[in-house]
């Protein structure tokens, strides 16, 4: 029984501490909304003017769409610089913390939150940041991995009854 406690308390950490990032990164930099650059297609100055349809009567111009990847390039950064560093602070609590059940979410959560900050922006960044940045991660992994699995004198902290 306390095997599915425990697994419960590990994906629960592993999946609320990232959506608790992302949603924390859109109420400082809220994610731009396509319908806010669009205008209805009555509006549409010419018929010549380059539009897509947005369907509902909207259409948007491709200089308002520019305006639009702009900002969402924008957006995606800001979470990439809220994700993935919390996502490195958090595998980094969760190997040095021997906590049951807190330590393995934090150590899922940071994976998944340096993930999703990655593929959140993964278009928007230079081949030579995902790089160097992806070699930090595997880094930091290994070593992580080798410190806990190898060198951590800690005892296992003994299973709790009932």
């Amino acid at each position: 029984m306390i095997g599915w406690i425990r697994a419960a308390y590990i994906l629960g950490i592993a999946v609320v501490f990232p959506t608790m990032l992302y949603y924390t990164a859109n109420v400082f930099f809220p994610r731009p909304d396509i319908q806010d650059y669009a205008i209805p297609e009555s509006e549409l100055e010419n018929e010549s003017d380059k539009a897509r349809n947005l369907g509902f009567n909207r259409v948007i111009t491709d200089q308002s769409f520019e305006e639009y990847q702009i900002e969402m390039n924008r957006f995606a950064v800001f979470v990439f610089w809220i994700m993935f560093p919390a996502g490195v602070l958090a595998l980094t609590a969760g190997t040095f913390l021997r906590i049951p059940a807190i330590s393995p979410g934090l150590l899922f959560g940071g994976l998944i939150s340096g993930a999703g900050g990655f593929f959140q922006s993964w278009t928007y960044l230079s081949d030579e940041f995902k790089s160097i940045s992806l070699l930090i991660i595997l880094l930091l992994l290994v070593g992580f991995a080798y410190y806990r699995l190898t060198l951590s004198t800690d005892k296992p902290l003994p299973e709790s009854p009932g």
